[in-house]
């Protein structure tokens, strides 16, 4: 289906460029269409978080699943309509370079004004709620591996989100990255939708993460074992790192696969916010026994208690460090400097 949605609007732009269009407009749609994508990234989540905390009421409720998709949608087609207007006015004056090179160019920029909307149209679509292949499977069902992601036809949707990535991770980037915050937007969205069920959302009403501010993280020995008394299947150039989380009551059932935590490269320590972070995903959570009970991804775990932190377990390559943790997708709380071993009772209550 991806396929289909990138050769049908490829071909159908191209066309229009070309027997209808100038080269200026060609040239206006794709920076319209540029800028659009970068205010409608820019702004989704937080528009949406408003609306989300108003999901109690009847109307807001039922479109809170689908509340980034229809925000994104409003940004970029407000935001595409004024940036298209503004160039063309700017850009008024014909340029002529001949028609050959006119009539070759409209082809050209219609097809990659194609190739973007169809990108932005994908994305749109892998926010939505929807289950099975459609428009289609990022992860294959049972094997959630976030290292091997599927890739949609010419990695249209890829590359959108890309291009924001690489904007917002300079000179736009403001307090904290948008490739920081979602390293690999595509991936957590695929994730997160991965047990989707009635009491499994994307989102939360409310904020249910809690991080403590101090003595959150720690170095545990690659020595320790499982619950089942194994080794852990220790990465070569990774580390075991444990995080300390609380989720409340109103988190409801999830899965490992909803809970990361965002890791940048050691050597951005001094601005730990700026950049490209990975995402990595927990392989579970330590015991009172001091083991590790393991977690697959697609594993469904009832909501918790809302009163008692959990130490959840990450594999986390040695040359990054643990910035961010993320729930679900509107769920984040920075995870403070990790010590080299687990606090003393004493340490952790001050």
């Amino acid at each position: 289906m991806a396929a289909l949605i990138v050769l049908l609007i490829v071909a159908g732009t191209a066309a229009v460029q070309y027997f209808k269009g100038t080269l200026t407009q060609a040239a206006a749609m794709v920076m319209a269409i540029i800028c659009a994508n970068i205010i409608a990234f820019s702004f989704f989540e937080v528009l949406s978080q408003l609306l989300i905390t108003r999901s109690e009421d009847a109307f807001f409720k039922g479109l809170v699943p689908y509340i980034h998709a229809l925000v994104f949608v409003l940004l970029f087609i407000l935001s595409f309509t004024i940036f298209q207007t503004l160039i063309v006015t700017i850009l008024k004056k014909t340029i002529d370079l001949g028609d050959m090179t006119e009539k070759t160019g409209r082809v050209i920029l219609g097809a990659f004004s194609g190739f973007l909307l169809s990108g932005i149209l994908i994305t749109i679509l892998v926010m939505t709620p929807m289950k099975g292949s459609f428009p289609y499977e990022r992860f294959e069902k049972g094997r959630l591996n976030p290292q091997s992601p599927n890739k949609s036809f010419m990695n249209a949707d890829g590359f959108i989100t890309g291009l924001f990535n690489m904007v917002s991770s300079g000179s736009m980037s403001g307090k904290r990255s948008f490739a920081i915050v979602h390293p690999s937007y595509l991936d957590e969205m695929a994730l997160s939708q991965s047990s989707l069920g009635k009491k499994n959302a994307i989102v939360t009403a409310s904020k249910v993460m809690e991080i403590p501010k101090k003595n959150a993280a720690w170095l545990i020995p690659e020595s320790t074992k499982t619950t089942d008394g194994d080794p852990v299947d220790l990465k070569r150039g990774y580390e075991l790192v444990t995080v300390k989380i609380k989720l409340s009551r109103k988190a409801g059932s999830f899965t490992p696969s909803q809970l990361r935590i965002s890791c940048n490269e050691k050597e951005n320590s001094g601005d730990k916010f700026s950049g490209k972070g990975i995402n990595v995903y927990p392989i579970g959570f330590m015991t009172g026994y001091g083991s590790i009970q393991l977690l697959s991804l697609n594993e469904v775990i009832e909501s918790p208690s809302g009163t008692d932190y959990a130490e959840f377990v990450f594999q986390v390559p040695s040359d990054y460090i643990p910035v961010l943790a993320a729930f679900k997708m509107n769920n984040v709380a920075e995870i403070p400097a990790i010590a080299s071993e687990k606090p003393t009772e004493t340490q952790e209550s001050l």
